[in-house]
């Protein structure tokens, strides 16, 4: 593959992994990182049919409403996420263990560069000659979840790099869903482990989407074509930020005020932190370390904090590296 890498180090890492203990110090990347909140959807490499196809319309449904997919390129359920964005017109994240010169697995070489022309991106911590290692492995599922709004497990055995990433889920704080699995399907029964864990249990497609709107992640709409509408046949789609803005402005009852309580699900009460950042943002730009120093908050949270406002569009992040309001 005709080397297009791209080192990302200090301001220009992707602002979702300084919630790492451990940052990565640089990156390289092929192609763009997708705009919007990015999906984790991974798995076995061995999938029953069913998985496959169930990976196929979940992945639609993601599309459709504007989310990003982010896997780790692997054969399997990885491979299907990212085919299934390409063929839903949507962008696509490989999160590999191995630089773009020596993908892993080999055979997904097309598939990769496939992913790069349709305008998604390519990401290791992998310079582009080397291969992947056992290391590489586990680094990379950690970013994976670092950089993604959520995890989806469609298929995943007790022992599996999938059930490694939703650890990595959980000491991140990013909700996990799994689909349930039956005890005869042992590619599966991974997953059941994550439920009584803590995974949300995951039926279908709007299984998901009901809960990432719950947990935060705005823009998205269920839309129905009349209202004796099979629900089965409701579409998804990401109204414009704005537009819900002035539709909160709409009659209790209406179906616009419907739409603004589904969109904007009820959050806990902010501290006195996130009010005092909201306002310094709106005086000027700030670097992550300054904002922290000033308001006495650990990086982390601080940077978890900036993420959610941010998909909600009250922030933004300049191309120097720091933060200011979004009318700024």
């Amino acid at each position: 593959m005709p080397n297009r890498t791209v080192e990302l180090a200090e301001a220009r890492l992707p602002m979702a992994l300084s919630s790492l203990r451990t940052p990565p110090e640089r990156l390289y990347l092929n192609g763009e990182m997708p705009p919007g909140p990015l999906v984790a959807v991974v798995g076995t490499r061995s999938p029953t049919a069913e998985a496959l196809a169930f990976t196929r319309e979940l992945v639609r449904a993601l599309v459709a409403a504007r989310f990003a997919v982010a896997s780790g390129g692997a054969v399997g359920i990885d491979a299907q996420a990212h085919q299934a964005a390409l063929e839903a017109g949507g962008r696509t994240l490989v999160v590999a263990p191995a630089g773009w010169e020596a993908p892993y697995p080999a055979e997904h070489r097309s598939l990769f560069e496939s992913v790069v022309v349709a305008g998604g991106g390519y990401l290791s911590a992998a310079a582009p000659h080397r291969s992947a290692t056992q290391p590489a492995f586990f680094l990379r599922n950690e970013l994976l979840v670092a950089l993604s709004c959520a995890l989806v497990l469609v298929q995943a055995p007790p022992r599996s790099g999938a059930r490694n990433a939703a650890r990595h889920a959980r000491l991140l704080a990013r909700p996990v869903f799994a689909v349930p699995s039956c005890p005869w399907v042992p590619q599966g029964l991974g997953c059941n482990v994550e439920i009584g864990l803590g995974a949300f249990p995951l039926s279908s497609p709007r299984d998901l989407l009901r809960g990432l709107a719950r947990r935060g992640h705005v823009g998205l709409a269920l839309a129905q074509s009349s209202p004796n509408a099979d629900t089965s046949e409701q579409t998804w789609l990401q109204p414009e930020l704005p537009g819900i803005q002035c539709a909160a402005n709409a009659a209790p009852g209406s179906a616009s005020a419907a739409l603004v309580e589904f969109v904007s699900p009820r959050i806990a009460p902010r501290s006195g932190w996130v009010q005092a950042l909201e306002r310094l943002l709106a005086r000027r730009p700030y670097a992550l370390p300054e904002l922290a120093r000033c308001l006495r908050v650990r990086p982390a949270d601080l940077s978890s904090e900036l993420l959610r406002l941010s998909l909600l569009g009250r922030v933004r992040r300049q191309a120097s590296g720091e933060w200011c309001a979004a009318s700024s």
